[in-house]
Formats: C-alpha cells, structure tokens, sequence
C-alpha cells in the first residue's frame, strides 16, 4: 500500500478510507491517536518481519489498516452485522485482511475457526471492558490458535485514572448510582456499554487466573496531557469542603498506595512462552 505508519496523519487515512468505501468517520478521528499509540506499542514486538495478527473487535478496521502497511496477514473478528457489512468487506479486501464473524463470542464462534498455533499477535483493543459474559471458552479458543512465542496486547480505559475515580464517586453521592446507568443499559446494545473497567493489577491478575502460559511482558500508560497532570495537583493541593474535600483525600490515599491515576489508557502485553497448562481456570457450571 506505500504508507508508512509514522508519517501517517489523520488527514490522509481519513482520504484513504474516504476514497475506498465507507466508514465511521467520526469514530476513526475520535480514536485515531489511540491506534497509533497502540500500533507503535505494538510494533517493538514485532521483530521488523511480516507476521499473522488476529485483530478481535476490528470493528471498521481502522485499527487494522495500520498493520497491513506493514505487509502483515490480518485476519479481523467481530459481530456479523459489522463483519457482514460491503463497505467493511472492501476495505478488507482492499488491504488484504480476512474477516471472522463472531456470533457467539462468549463461545468463542468464529476464532475456533482458526487454526492451531497459527497466530502470532492478538491485538485485543478496547474489548475486554465490553465483555458482558464469562469468558474462559473464549480465551481457550485464543490460547488454542496463538503460537508458543506469541503474544496477546491489551489495551483498556484505566480505570482509576483520576479523571474517571472523581465522575464515579460523584454518580454515587450525588445520583445514587455506580457503573452503568439503568436507562443506558435499557437503551443501549450490549457491546455499547463499559461493564466493567479495569486497573493494571486487575489485568495482571486477570490472565494469572486464566493461566500460568501467559507472562507478563510490559505496559505503558497513554492519554496523559500537561493539562491533566496540572489539574491533578491542583486537585490534590485544593482545600475542597464536603464530597469534593473527600474525593481528593481518596485521591491522595490512592496515590500514596501505589495507583496509576495519569492516563485515560492501559496498553498491556502478554507472552505466550509455552503451552503447558492452558486455561486452566473452569467456569463454575463445567464438568471437572
């Protein structure tokens, strides 16, 4: 395609794609920093070779569109009524990409198409927080077809950025509710809705669950301004009175604890060195 990912600019992928078919626009430029922070991420683990990427959610496949300009065999999961769609089907054409309908995907329908240990990267982007059932089948389906060597990037809104500990304590004191809205989880489609967000220990923690093949490899923090970092002290040092007064001593205690509470983001990599245990985690309802 003649693209190079590091003197791309927004303008000319929103060209490329207005000149191929059509695509969410508005979505693509709301996110589009995003996947390049999460492609350059990417990129350090790649090796500088061409290698097969099962992008799960590729939704419009503007994350995808990265990859390929690299020469990288894509193969794109989603819902069937995004992966069923000819403008997303010529785009992927377009850039060489294989698509998978995911029908299930708690039951891991499409991925278990795949076969075994013919995957090397996994980019899992903005999924996880979306999920709204268990997904131990899923994740074997992930473990089964990635190779030994492969690995899994993670990437999902943190949870305890400052920003967002601030907006859900004040839902609680001030509307008596936490998470998601009753009239939005009523008017929304289930893949709309962030059910459940999560801090970097809470994903750590989350794969040692599923298994002990996965490692830990790296992560870095994205979406951190100077402006943010400002109004962070300013928030911290401020002698608010009532809930603001108390949301800023959580604040604190947060950050002595340990917390991350800069960066909207999480981008997180695991290694997939040897596949002895597997998923070893069962959901509760399965045979022993």
């Amino acid at each position: 395609m003649g693209l190079f990912v590091d003197r791309l600019t927004l303008e000319e992928v929103r060209h490329w794609f207005a000149s191929t078919a059509a695509t969410d626009e508005g979505y693509l430029c709301a996110h589009f920093s995003r996947f390049v922070d999460t492609y350059r991420f990417a990129q350090a683990g790649l090796g500088g070779k061409p290698q097969v990427i099962l992008d799960i959610g590729a939704h419009w496949l503007h994350h995808a569109f990265l990859y390929a300009n690299d020469g990288h065999r894509l193969v794109c999961a989603d819902n069937p009524i995004t992966a069923s769609n000819p403008d997303v089907k010529k785009i992927a054409s377009t850039i060489g990409a294989s698509l998978v309908n995911c029908v299930r995907l708690d039951k891991g329908d499409g991925i278990c198409e795949i076969p075994d240990d013919s995957i090397d990267l996994i980019i899992f982007s903005e999924i996880i927080e979306h999920l709204a059932f268990n997904p131990i089948r899923m994740w074997r389906e992930i473990h089964r077809c990635l190779r030994p060597g492969g690995r899994i990037i993670v990437t999902t809104p943190n949870s305890v950025n400052f920003r967002t500990v601030r907006l859900r304590l004040h839902q609680l004191i001030d509307e008596g509710f936490f998470g998601c809205p009753v009239d939005e989880i009523m008017s929304t489609g289930t893949l709309g809705h962030h059910w459940k967000e999560y801090s970097l220990p809470e994903i750590l923690k989350y794969f040692s669950l599923l298994s002990t093949d996965f490692e830990f490899s790296r992560h870095e923090f994205i979406g951190t301004t100077d402006q943010d970092k400002a109004e962070f002290e300013w928030y911290l040092k401020s002698e608010f009175q009532g809930i603001d007064g108390i949301i800023s001593g959580i604040l604190r205690t947060m950050r002595e604890q340990g917390h991350e509470l800069m960066g909207d983001t999480i981008l997180t990599e695991f290694y997939l060195n040897k596949k002895t245990r597997g998923i070893a985690i069962q959901a509760p309802w399965e045979p022993e």
